[in-house]
């Protein structure tokens, strides 16, 4: 695997930005290569705090190890204080896609929860994954639940594991946690009892691998006889990803499997 020297890494993200319109100015708040190397947004607090996960670096930024774990998750409050939740390569991949849980998902209300790889490295993405929970004040994540096998798509394992999130409040996915792994086509379902379930296999349910990408819940602008329905975006075969428009769409209305 090729990487890319740290010193080339800052002076190709050095700070370059123009604000050509008066009354506007563009400052650092958290400069690149020392902390931040791909950000995601999570979510931004009442209050104005915003959380959001980002894939590096390392402990040991100028030195990368390529199977080795990275990134963390940050905060940053209006007054422009930031802090890192727990030290870079606390899990074995990078933390992405964070999620805090409503109160609805029993005793972990307000955990923090997101996917990853059971272990480091591009083998570690297509192979089992987990979720992750970690308690603000906390020093690490922990390991939630691990992924289960299911279905014979990509020989059933449970790789690129992406996630749709807590399901919406009145509606039959309440108080759980849903996500999907691209490589053998199925969408989980999470209780807080820390059981992992199969709630769509999709080659069985469409008679053909179907590629899970993205779930979200219909807005009632978009769709209003389904606002309480989770939809997916799909590739049709997961084999031709890279040439493939089309995508596919369906809801749940129950949590038992029914599509």
């Amino acid at each position: 695997m090729t990487t890319v020297p740290h010193e080339q890494l800052m002076a190709e993200c050095a700070y370059r930005m123009r604000v050509p319109e008066d009354g506007f100015e563009g400052r650092i708040i958290i400069d690149v290569g020392e902390f931040l190397y791909d950000p995601i947004l999570g979510w931004v607090e009442d209050d104005g705090t915003l959380y959001f996960s980002d894939h590096g670096p390392q402990k040991d930024p100028e030195n990368w190890v390529p199977y080795a774990g990275h990134g963390t998750i940050h905060r940053l409050t209006r007054t422009g204080e930031h802090s890192r939740l727990f030290e870079p390569g606390a899990v074995p991949g990078m933390p992405y896609l964070i999620r805090r849980a409503p109160a609805a998902f029993g005793p972990y209300g307000g955990d923090i929860f997101f996917p990853g790889q059971a272990k480091g490295g591009r083998e570690g993405a297509l192979s089992g994954h987990r979720l992750y929970r970690l308690t603000e004040g906390e020093s690490a994540p922990e390991t939630f639940v691990d992924i289960p096998p299911a279905g014979t798509t990509g020989g059933g394992t449970p790789g690129a594991m992406m996630v749709g999130g807590f399901g919406r409040e009145g509606t039959p996915h309440e108080g759980t946690y849903l996500c999907q792994t691209m490589m053998n086509c199925v969408i989980y379902q999470i209780t807080p009892d820390r059981e992992c379930r199969p709630l769509f296999i999709l080659e069985e349910v469409f008679g053909r691998p179907v590629m899970p990408y993205f779930l979200f819940y219909a807005t009632s602008v978009w769709a209003p006889s389904w606002t309480a329905n989770c939809c997916s975006a799909a590739c049709p075969t997961p084999a031709s990803r890279s040439t493939t428009r089309a995508t596919t769409s369906w809801s749940t209305t129950s949590s038992t499997g029914s599509a």
